[in-house]
Formats: structure tokens, sequence, C-alpha cells
């Protein structure tokens, strides 16, 4: 489409439209009324059409590059899943899923066993070497106590008792006991607190 003819006064600086035939003629201006020459037309300068460069070839590998999102994700969901249901976890502290009993730091499936009550009989039988324990404790307490508080005070000087009457084997004797009463107090400790039960009655 052909640009419109514009005419500018040169008296007032008034632009209004005109038809190409008034280039190089006088004409009277519709705003102030004075005449004036219109300037012949300028040749329309051509503009070089510029051709689009050929864009390189690309590489079929490539394509996944061009698009943002080439897979279609519109969320990103980092919430724990288990690594053997693909289910959602409790929390990010669980460990074991909820629908599959899968452990996710053992890395095994949970196990449903069925297990059998014990009796009063086999639950005495499982204490019994505890209370054995305890008792040996007691009594080596007891010897010892007796052993260097008593016996210095009853012994005669020509009993037999005056032969055991020694600092040395009291010393001794308490050294012993207390060597003995660590390990069978921590084998008390774990019968009667830490393992009160026999182990599990499993049915296969």
């Amino acid at each position: 489409m052909p640009e419109p003819f514009v005419i500018t006064c040169p008296e007032c600086g008034k632009s209004f439209k005109g038809k190409p035939e008034f280039a190089g003629k006088r004409v009277k201006c519709p705003a102030c009324a004075k005449p004036f020459q219109v300037p012949a037309a300028k040749a329309p300068v051509a503009t070089p059409v510029q051709t689009p460069a050929e864009e390189p070839a690309k590489n079929r590998f490539d394509d996944e590059d061009d698009d943002p999102n080439p897979y279609g994700v519109t969320t990103l969901d980092i919430a724990p899943r288990c690594p053997n249901c693909a289910q959602l976890m409790e929390s990010k502290e669980a460990f074991i899923c909820k629908y599959c009993g899968y452990n996710t730091l053992t890395r095994e499936l949970g196990k449903t066993i069925v297990t059998v009550s014990h009796s009063t009989g086999e639950r005495i039988k499982h204490l019994l070497p505890g209370i054995l324990a305890f008792t040996f404790i007691i009594l080596q307490t007891m010897f010892m106590i007796y052993y260097c508080v008593v016996v210095p005070v009853i012994a005669a000087p020509n009993s037999w008792l005056s032969y055991f009457n020694a600092e040395s084997l009291r010393l001794w004797s308490v050294a012993f006991g207390l060597f003995n009463i660590w390990p069978i107090g921590y084998f008390v400790f774990k019968r009667f607190v830490l393992q009160p039960s026999p182990p599990e009655k499993i049915i296969e």
C-alpha cells in the first residue's frame, strides 16, 4: 500500500494530507490561508530484501535441548517413597513402609510371625540362673564383710583364725571377691532388667 502524501506548511508548520499531483505546485494552507509551493516528492528508497540465513542442520540427538520441558513435568514431588512399592512413607523419619512392610535400613521385607506365650514354669526356669547369681553376690559380700570386720575382733592369738588374720589376705580376698562380683552382677542385670522374659517361641 503506497504511503499517504503529506504536505507541511512552511509558515505555520501545520501538516495535512494531499494528492501526489500537488507536488511542485502552489497551494493555499487551509490553516493560515497563505500560499506556498509544495516541494517535489522524493523518490522512494528501495529497501533491500534480506533473505533469512539458512540454519545449520540440527543433530537429532540435540532435539531434547531445544525443549525446556521435554518430559512434560509440571510439579516436582520430593516426598519420600518406599523403594519397594513406591508408596508414600508416613514421614521423613519413617524407615518402615506401612503398606508393604519394607525396612529401608535393613533392606528387608517385614515378616509376620506367630508366637506362643510362656508358662509360669518357663519364666521361673529362665530367671533361676539370675536368682542363683544374685544369691552368690549376697553371700560373697557377707563373707567379705565378716572376714574384714568380724574376724580381726574375734580371732584369738593362738586359734586357727589367727592364721587368716592378716591384712594382706584380707586385701586379696576383697580384690578376688570384687573381681567375681563384677561379671556376675552384670549377668544378673541382663537377666532381670534387659531380658526378664525367655525368648519368644515362634510357630513355623
